[in-house]
């Protein structure tokens, strides 16, 4: 930058004085100058991206924090899930008045419904082949009418929350018969 009467504002010196010392300076302090400003922005380039993928970290946290956030919550829910199961159960077998029936079916009912609207839907095991993803065998049984490796009986149900396995169903497995135990049950048969 020049003033009016021909002089550079910073030096003082005669602006022509100044372009000629730069000259003279030459192309060494500019490639000096150059390089030193490529270093700059290619740190300013690399501090640019590790904020935008700390942002996009944060994101992708604070939406799983809000997506799996209940999961404790929920786990300890199901137990009391189960309790309200048995409990119908228990009264279906005792043949307890239907009021009573009735009335443990909508609350069972009702807290299917707040789970579902949570996320949480349960594993369909009974008949489907045995899943260690989502199935914990407890035990096996040898059967004639189911293949190998087929769930039978399902001890306690399992759930997952939003595709993510919650808590995994106790369940029995069958298996085949071998051709002695095949034999003595004909045989007693």
């Amino acid at each position: 930058m020049t003033t009016d009467n021909g002089r550079d504002a910073k030096s003082g010196r005669p602006a022509d004085q100044q372009a000629e010392a730069a000259a003279q300076e030459g192309p060494a302090a500019l490639d000096a100058k150059q390089r030193e400003y490529d270093g700059l922005y290619d740190k300013y380039l690399r501090l640019l991206a590790e904020f935008d993928n700390y942002k996009k970290l944060a994101a992708k946290e604070r939406e799983q924090y809000l997506q799996f956030g209940q999961e404790e919550l929920l786990k300890e829910w199901l137990p009391v899930l189960d309790n309200i199961q048995r409990a119908l159960s228990h009264a279906e077998e005792q043949r307890i008045a239907d009021a009573v029936v009735q009335g443990w079916a909508l609350i069972l009912k009702q807290s299917q419904d707040v789970l579902s609207r949570a996320g949480v839907t349960a594993i369909d095991s009974v008949g489907h082949p045995f899943n260690p993803e989502w199935h914990q065998a407890i035990a096996q049984r040898e059967s004639a009418d189911a293949e190998e490796g087929v769930v039978m009986e399902e001890a306690q149900r399992g759930y997952l929350l939003k595709g993510k396995l919650l808590r995994p169903a106790l369940v029995t497995v069958a298996k085949q018969a071998t051709a002695a135990q095949a034999a003595r049950r004909d045989a007693k048969a």
